[in-house]
């Protein structure tokens, strides 16, 4: 299998080239090397940025971008080549007590912070950051992402009700939420992408309801979904997993990233 670039969202804006691609064996018989691109990774900075709590309670601990290409050099296996990757957010599930209009700031601080680590790379990376799309001026966040961050690709704001994910106890079900659907569409106006992360039992309907209806705004989900083993082993609970898979599958803009972020596996 050949890990490669989504080109038409992963390559740069300007319509050029992306450098994650197999580099063939050449004329002289040199071996091939495989470019991996890291479709998802996190960066933390737990005093400046993430001084919120992890999703069990636990603090967050420092991992930078030195750090990340450290773990990921000395994890390539020989004709493996690290080129670079999509970074995704993790404050949705920071502060809970925050409302939206305050969460923005965090998810601006957040962007800024990761955006100035990747820069000192000369590996290619994109952004997937975080926005409260239930926030009525959620666009003027959206517009300052994208304005700020060349790299900027997608938004993800984690999605997981019973059982939550820390913030989703209190603001419940985003899908049932009209402002908080008003706020998926707003993606479109500004070349977005969405990372689907939530519960096997709400995937159809988030499908239904947001990423059916919003051909413009590509849609990846992260994680295969969250299955659990009892549920993919109990038929019922498997039948609901799967019904949602099924839905996603016919989304043109979805079936083409069944499985995480900003990448696709091919033969």
């Amino acid at each position: 299998m050949m890990l490669r670039s989504v080109q038409q969202h992963l390559g740069p804006r300007d319509g050029g080239s992306s450098r994650c691609r197999a580099v063939h064996a050449s004329s002289t018989g040199e071996a091939a090397v495989l470019d991996v691109f890291d479709p998802h990774f996190h960066l933390f900075d737990p005093v400046g940025v993430h001084n919120g709590k992890r999703s069990d309670g636990s603090s967050f601990v420092a991992y930078h971008q030195p750090d990340y290409e450290q773990d990921m050099g000395a994890r390539m296996p020989a004709g493996f080549r690290h080129v670079g990757g999509c970074w995704v957010e993790a404050m949705s599930v920071c502060f809970t007590s925050l409302d939206a209009p305050a969460l923005q700031q965090h998810c601006l601080l957040e962007a800024a912070f990761v955006a100035t680590e990747l820069k000192r790379s000369s590996l290619e990376y994109v952004l997937c950051a975080s926005a409260c799309l239930e926030d009525p001026s959620v666009s003027e966040t959206l517009q300052q992402l994208v304005k700020s961050h060349p790299g900027m690709r997608a938004i993800r704001q984690i999605a997981n009700v019973s059982p939550d994910w820390p913030r989703n106890g209190r603001l419940g079900n985003l899908v049932r939420q009209a402002q908080w659907r008003a706020g998926y569409e707003q993606l479109a106006r500004f070349g977005l992408g969405f990372d689907l992360q939530c519960n096997p039992w709400q995937l159809e309907s988030y499908v239904e309801e947001v990423v059916a209806p919003n051909p413009a705004v590509p849609c990846v989900l992260n994680h295969l979904g969250l299955p659990l083993l009892a549920e993919l082993s109990t038929p019922d609970r498997a039948a609901v997993y799967w019904k949602g898979m099924d839905a996603l599958a016919r989304c043109p803009h979805g079936a083409q990233f069944p499985t995480s972020c900003w990448s696709a596996l091919a033969a």
